[in-house]
């Protein structure tokens, strides 16, 4: 595997030693993310979703290295085919939508990821924030014992 050019690592951090912690309900086993019910992580998913971790992707969007560790690629964050719209599936469904639903994208995101979104509520997160927070769990609401903070997507 060849290193993306230093202008690209600089912007957007990835490779093997980036990687993607488990906790708080996120399980790694066997190279695929799983979520333990009735967990932080699991109202996560349930106030946003975890569309860069599902399994089941079209795309394999992580890898693992020597030592077991998932691993961020450019596709753990990107879908280089689709700019503007993300599709949920039953396999990654978005705030329990049951999936086939569509919401707004930017930059190739790979989920919903909308920064037209302004001024939400204490009551809210906006969906960029929440995108973030599936590998950055640790900065999430659900994370730091606030439970009932939707996901604003449009």
């Amino acid at each position: 595997m060849t290193a993306p050019p230093p202008a690209i690592t600089q912007r957007s951090p990835g490779g093997r030693e980036c990687h993607i912690r488990g906790g708080s309900g996120l399980v790694f086993a066997a190279g695929v993310f799983s979520v333990t019910p009735s967990t932080p992580y699991a109202q996560f998913v349930a106030n946003y979703g975890w569309p860069a971790l599902a399994p089941g992707k079209v795309v394999k969007s992580l890898r693992v290295n020597g030592a077991g560790k998932p691993y961020v690629l450019c596709t753990t964050c990107h879908n280089q085919h689709v700019m503007t719209v993300y599709t949920s599936s039953a396999a990654s469904p978005i705030a329990n939508d049951g999936g086939g639903k569509y919401y707004a994208t930017y930059f190739f995101i790979n989920g919903p990821y909308n920064p037209n979104i302004n001024n939400v509520s204490n009551t809210n997160a906006p969906s960029t924030t929440q995108f973030c927070r599936q590998c950055h769990f640790g900065e999430s609401n659900e994370a730091n014992n606030t439970n009932n903070i939707t996901t604003v997507f449009q």
